[in-house]
């Protein structure tokens, strides 16, 4: 949950020499971050570094932080640039079906813990083969929930293009995943 005014006191404090303050603020986003990082690169283990650089550089940068914007939508913006830096930086980017560790809930029987894990596999897999601008439109929109505008911000780009990439983006996903859906429709 985004709370901008919590955020505005934490980085007050921050700027004010209060370090505590900083691990408050990585406490708050840091599921936002590696999640977002995650659907980037595809691997568990490289979501967390990449995380861990995302606050460093945030920590670093925070000064320059105008408040124009949201905390959480300037801290996407430092993820997006991070993951995809470590994209280029990467010779070969392999798909692992490593997967963040989600402990089931106590309703799940194990076949449908099974069938969800998945299910996961296979959007995260369909996810990797996308164009990079498509994945971070798709990641960004309609993983994480982000707005039209937001999502704009974010990447610096009007929001017509955000509209008709994400709609690009949407076909190509379907296109991916047509052969795993046939069967559940």
């Amino acid at each position: 949950m985004d709370r901008p005014g919590e955020d505005a006191l934490l980085i007050r404090r921050c700027l004010e020499g209060d370090r505590e303050a900083f691990s408050h603020l990585v406490i708050r986003h840091q599921k936002m971050v590696i999640n977002t990082v995650y659907r980037f690169l595809g691997q568990y283990d490289d979501a967390c570094e990449v995380a861990q650089e995302v606050f460093v550089a945030a920590y670093r940068a925070l000064n320059n932080f105008r408040q124009e914007s949201k905390f959480s939508t300037w801290l996407y913006r430092i993820a997006v640039d991070q993951a995809k830096n470590r994209l280029k930086s990467l010779a070969a980017l392999k798909y692992s079906s490593a997967d963040p560790p989600d402990l089931p809930s106590s309703s799940q029987t194990p076949d449908q813990v099974y069938d969800s894990k998945a299910l996961r596999e296979t959007v995260q897999h369909a996810l990797m083969g996308l164009d990079p601008e498509d994945r971070e439109v798709i990641v960004l929109r309609d993983i994480e929930g982000q707005s039209y505008e937001a999502v704009a911000e974010i990447l610096d780009l009007p929001v017509g293009t955000i509209k008709s990439r994400l709609h690009r983006a949407r076909m190509a996903l379907r296109e991916k995943l047509a052969p795993y859906l046939k069967d559940v429709l």
